[in-house]
């Protein structure tokens, strides 16, 4: 399936995100394109981190597990 933008939705799109497209614009140009794909690879590696272990927890919690001992140490 292809979705494609009509031009009524640019249309009222653009005074809700318009002001939030250039403020980012802005703030993003302050790093380098180096900078901006380490960003997104940190993001990347977290989403992942997050998603594992909410379904760690959702498990736990399905199953009335048990809390484990292992304890993140933040360095």
């Amino acid at each position: 399936m292809i979705v494609e933008v009509t031009d009524e939705v640019d249309r009222q799109a653009v005074p809700v995100y318009g002001p939030l497209m250039v403020d980012a614009a802005k703030a993003h140009g302050a790093f380098s394109a180096d900078e901006l794909e380490l960003i997104t690879r940190f993001i990347r590696v977290e989403r992942e981190l997050l998603a594992k272990h909410t379904a760690r927890i959702s498990a736990l919690r399905a199953g009335g597990g048990r809390r484990t001992s292992s304890r993140a140490n933040p360095a």
